[in-house]
């Protein structure tokens, strides 16, 4: 294993070694965003209820520390470089919490349980400071515990919590007995995993393989899903998840897709991802991110640390496919990305360097997980084991669907961030995912297939938009103008002391919808809106669509880029706003009209 060095100055006695990239780019933005840190925190707990010996407990837990050097790993700097530094001893990775003379200890969801359960998930790790884990007995009470485990990212994936479970179950079962723990060997340590990594890089096969990547990739368009609030600058990474489940009849039904077309069942499911996300989206380019293990040598199998790299999958729906020939399509994406995985991720956006974008994150901005496995459960003797799941309350991405086996079909889990997206909006995408999976498996061409579910269904044609329904050609302004004659003197809109009658309305709309026809507003043309909420609000609305216009929404409240790029691609004939306003606005070739002063 190289190391950088190994006694001597503030690190005398630890052994300082190379960082992977993987770890390099998480370091990175956490420098760049010290916000994001609870972005990078897994954290996962189980409710054991029998008998619970803590003090084996914590010499299981110091004896994986001793272990796995990436529980005895912080980083710090080398010129410009993050650096691995292993400390000889461990640190305090396990704790317990009492809490059985709390009233509400019992319940998950409330009170002191769940105060410590999301005060241990949400403290950020200080990466200068081992150990980046923290496993925590809850008491509450002589045989009612939780056990809580929380990773950062930079030692730590998915796989890593099922190493960790799976030795903390074997050296907890064997001191308890008073016997040595039997472990697997481990003839590396994460370390060589990341001088192999550079080893490889520096030789010539990765020239080829990010070559490939560069043309595959080439014009790849930013995902741009529609949001629930304006997309802030900067993430905040707060997050959310919601579920459904799909039953085992409609899973068997899509592994025999999957059988006939020589594709897996992930791939079958990543197809109506992408159906969903272009439905969302109006797109029919973008990519999706996927994670794949890293662990191909046998050597690696027993590791703790970060050893997923993630794939850009990216998804091509034009041309109005078949379901057959979109998976046709997914399936060479998919295996095509497999025959290129050894380049990291974060070594891939080094080279192509993507149009920097703190909104957003680099090449993709959704993802697609399969866990083909239950994570394994703790089996320690006399306990009975239950996870608890605890709701997501960070999102590294937009919007992550994960798959994995639950009663015979598959649990889909949508983890997405809550500063964008309302919980109703999520619940929605996975109702339609639910929905449309059954007209995938019959193979249905994708631009026919119906993304609504059957309750949205029946609820549209309750409204009346249903085929059986004649729609009145005469568009909004000729719905309402019978109601504007029937009720001219009652007020239309008001705004505290604002107000205006329906006549009132009826006027000022068709003056202004004149005066937008005179500068070049009608059939095929935009106009922009720019105003507060406030009676003129709807002057302006329906002024645009009497006028024969499409109105392009803008909020108040969005920066002047946003604002500059909205009205350059509408290529909008004219502002809507109000005389207080016209100061936020950027520099526009349209013609800027004030409602407010005529």
């Amino acid at each position: 294993m190289p190391r950088i060095a190994e006694s001597g100055g503030e690190h005398a006695g630890r052994l300082l070694l190379p960082a992977s990239f993987q770890q390099r780019r998480i370091w990175f933005l956490q420098q760049l965003d010290p916000g994001s840190a609870a972005a990078y925190v897994m954290h996962g707990a189980q409710r054991l209820r029998g008998w619970l010996d803590t003090d084996v407990l914590r010499r299981a837990a110091e004896l994986l520390a001793h272990r796995h050097e990436t529980l005895r790993t912080s980083f710090t700097v080398i010129g410009d470089e993050p650096v691995q530094v292993v400390h000889p001893e461990a640190a305090a990775v396990f704790e317990l919490v009492d809490l059985s003379g709390s009233p509400d200890a019992g319940s998950p969801e409330t009170g002191a349980l769940d105060a410590v359960l999301r005060e241990r998930a949400r403290t950020p790790f200080d990466l200068a400071a081992p150990p980046l884990a923290r496993i925590t007995a809850v008491r509450l009470g002589p045989e009612d515990h939780v056990l809580q485990i929380v990773l950062h990212h930079a030692v730590s994936d998915r796989l890593t919590v099922d190493v960790l479970t799976r030795e903390l179950t074997t050296a907890y079962t064997a001191l308890l007995r008073g016997d040595r723990p039997e472990l697997p060997e481990l003839p590396v340590q994460y370390g060589d995993y990341a001088a192999w990594q550079q080893k490889w890089l520096d030789g010539p096969e990765p020239a080829a393989q990010i070559g490939h990547w560069r043309r595959r990739l080439d014009g790849l368009p930013v995902l741009d899903l529609p949001t629930d609030a304006p997309r802030p600058a900067a993430p905040t990474h707060e997050g959310a998840t919601a579920t459904v489940d799909l039953p085992p009849r409609l899973v068997r039904r899509l592994e025999e897709l999957a059988a006939r077309h020589d594709a897996t069942l992930f791939m079958v499911m990543l197809v109506y991802y992408a159906v969903l996300l272009s439905r969302w989206s109006g797109q029919e380019d973008f990519a999706i991110g996927s994670p794949v293990d890293s662990r191909t040598r046998p050597e690696l199998e027993n590791l703790v640390g970060y050893l997923t790299n993630n794939l850009v999958l990216r998804t091509d729906l034009s041309g109005d496919p078949t379901a057959a020939e979109l998976l046709a399509r997914v399936r060479e994406t998919c295996l095509d990305a497999y025959a290129h995985a050894d380049v990291p991720f974060e070594k891939l956006v080094e080279e192509l360097r993507p149009e920097r974008d703190l909104a957003r994150s680099p090449l993709f901005q959704a993802m697609f997980i399969a866990v083909h496995l239950g994570a394994p459960g703790l089996a320690l003797p006399g306990l009975a084991a239950e996870p608890l799941r605890p709701a997501a309350e960070s999102a590294k991405y937009e919007l992550t669907f994960t798959t994995y086996p639950h009663q015979g079909g598959q649990r889909v889990v949508a983890e997405y961030r809550s500063d964008l997206f309302a919980p109703a909006t999520v619940a929605r995408m996975l109702a339609q995912y639910a929905a449309v999976l059954e007209q995938l498996a019959d193979e249905r061409p994708v631009n026919a297939i119906d993304v609504l579910p059957a309750a949205e269904r029946a609820l549209l044609e309750q409204w009346g938009n249903g085929p059986s329904r004649d729609i009145p050609q005469t568009g909004i302004p000729g719905l309402l103008r019978p109601h504007f004659e029937k009720y001219a003197d009652r007020v239309a809109v008001s705004r505290g002391d604002d107000t205006l009658t329906y006549a009132e309305l009826d006027h000022r709309a068709d003056r202004l919808a004149h005066r937008l026809r005179a500068e070049g507003a009608g059939p095929g043309a935009l106009v922009a809106v720019f105003m507060e909420r406030c009676p003129d609000l709807m002057v302006a609305l329906l002024g645009v669509l009497r006028a024969g216009a499409a109105y392009v929404p803008m909020e108040t409240n969005f920066p002047q880029e946003r604002l500059r790029y909205i009205l350059e691609d509408s290529g909008s004939v004219a502002v809507l706003t109000q005389d207080h306003l016209v100061g936020a606005l950027p520099e526009t070739s349209a013609r800027v009209l004030c409602l407010d002063t005529g």
